[in-house]
């Protein structure tokens, strides 16, 4: 299209559409439709469940990547063995191998002496089911699964015990005996998944460790150099989590937005949604809402948990009886909002069940290492040792603590922002004062040039996209395709806001 022309561009973005018309203009007033039309797009959600279409592919693909690296760390282990001299290098002789009952290498090796190979045999054994390990994290997305999976853990460990089982191995070769199946399967009730046992990682490692020491003694072989490496490098080698991807802060370069249940986080909002707060004036004599008052209020948000509900808001009705104002409106109440909302994990964690006291005691800055911690830790037993040894919680209100939900969501601003605004946010200014006293503005994000192309949403918005590596090797070039993009930049995790953000470029840029 000829740019000698002037001409307006009018978008009407959907979720699986796009209407666009080109007006021609003459003194800025339009005077001839030059162009229209419709782009239809998929949403990149599922039509029924509106589950967005990455989940499934990515469900299948972590499937995948489990299988590939248990068959990997099995040649490896096998290979490692055969080194050694723990299995033997004549592939029938390992085939016969296979037809001894592996449960009873594992409980017999408690006891007595059994050769390289059938050691071997016990040990390999042991790789194919490494039992589950707690991830703290991932069990807070589904509190029941893992529930269920906690009450299997209990049961399987009173079982052991009501046998005089030593091991997770010789509880199983008993079970054999009595032609007990042995393969751990869920029981739905009401849609949901039950256990009647469930083996932990902690069974395998505790067996792993009496059945080496036990045989040690007649195997000058078995180091204790060749224990680390096959027990922490092979079998129960654990891949890091990779990390979740978090945006960057509005504000500060290369920081990363701040989790919203932080204390810091929680002060920020409080400050910035009490200094909007004022009284509804209908007349000069109405009253207006002190600087002593908006404190109390603060202060009733932010230090006195008993001042707040379960959920951790007061009611404007509590307010105004508080403040003696009977008669009064907020101007942020209505129909639909009858409070605000205060720091629920101070009230919670402040309580008798968590923390106590002592959690009121603590700087803002301890409160938030405590709970960053807790967003980041996927190992209970890390926490639940941590609390107790740091802090002197009972063993049952450390495993309260670990299992406590923290808020979802991210603060726009990073803790480094919000420090240098709360103290004007303190002081009484509004926000957008307080981020002009701190050297920041509170909404002008743009570039200052004007562009012949519109580029990959994420390098316009780099504010807005989380991801990203920004290494050059991944830096895209001209009309590379959008997943190089993306690598490069980041994007939006709402499917349909990417797809049609894309869309749009794609007809700007066509245009």
């Amino acid at each position: 299209m000829s740019k000698k022309i002037p001409y307006r561009l009018g978008i009407d973005l959907g979720a699986s559409s796009l209407g666009w018309c080109v007006l021609e203009l003459n003194n800025n007033e339009p005077t001839n439709v030059m162009n229209s039309g419709v782009r239809i797009f998929s949403d990149g959600r599922d039509a029924q469940t509106y589950t967005p279409l990455s989940v499934n592919r990515r469900e299948k693909r972590g499937l995948r990547r489990q299988r590939d690296r248990f068959v990997a760390r099995k040649k490896q282990l096998m290979d490692f063995l055969i080194e050694h001299n723990l299995m033997p290098k004549n592939i029938k002789e390992r085939k016969a191998l296979q037809e001894i009952n592996p449960y009873y290498l594992r409980a017999k090796a408690l006891d007595e002496k059994l050769d390289l190979h059938k050691l071997g045999r016990a040990l390999f054994h042991l790789n194919q089911r490494r039992g589950f390990k707690s991830n703290r994290i991932q069990q807070k997305t589904d509190p029941h699964e893992a529930g269920a999976t906690k009450l299997g853990i209990r049961q399987l460990k009173d079982k052991i015990e009501e046998c005089n089982a030593r091991t997770l191995g010789e509880y199983f070769y008993k079970q054999t005996k009595f032609e007990t199946p042995i393969r751990i399967r869920p029981k739905t009730v009401k849609s949901k998944n039950s256990y009647d046992i469930y083996p932990e990682r902690a069974m395998y490692e505790d067996e792993f460790e009496q059945i080496w020491n036990k045989q040690a003694e007649f195997h000058s072989l078995l180091t204790t150099e060749l224990k680390e490496q096959i027990k922490k490098h092979i079998i129960f080698y654990q891949r890091p989590l990779k990390p979740q991807a978090v945006g960057t802060c509005n504000f500060e370069e290369g920081e990363e937005r701040a989790p919203s249940c932080l204390r810091t986080s929680q002060r920020f909002r409080i400050h910035q949604e009490v200094n909007t707060l004022e009284l509804r004036r209908y007349d000069d004599t109405s009253p207006c809402l002190t600087a002593e008052q908006k404190q109390k209020i603060k202060d009733f948000l932010l230090n006195e948990p008993s001042e707040l509900k379960k959920d951790g808001t007061i009611t404007f009705d509590k307010l105004r009886k508080k403040l003696g104002l009977h008669e009064s409106t907020f101007n942020l109440e209505d129909e639909k909002r009858k409070e605000l909302k205060g720091d629920k994990v101070m009230k919670d964690f402040s309580s008798k069940d968590y923390f106590g006291s002592q959690w009121l005691g603590f700087s803002d800055g301890l409160r938030d290492e405590i709970i960053l911690r807790l967003l980041e830790e996927t190992y209970e037993q890390k926490i639940i040792l941590g609390l107790i040894e740091t802090y002197s919680v009972s063993p049952e209100n450390a495993q309260r603590i670990s299992d406590y939900r923290l808020p979802d969501g991210y603060s726009r601003l990073s803790v480094k922002a919000m420090q240098k605004i709360l103290p004007f946010l303190e002081a009484g200014q509004l926000y957008s004062d307080a981020c002009r006293t701190a050297g920041y503005h509170h909404s002008d994000f743009r570039p200052g040039e004007k562009l012949d192309r519109l580029p990959y949403y994420g390098e316009a918005l780099p504010k807005r996209v989380i991801g990203g590596t920004f290494e050059l090797k991944d830096k895209p070039q001209d009309n590379a395709p959008t997943a190089q993009y993306e690598k490069y930049y980041g994007k939006i995790n709402n499917p349909t806001v990417h797809v049609g953000l894309n869309q749009l470029r794609k007809l700007v840029n066509s245009l």
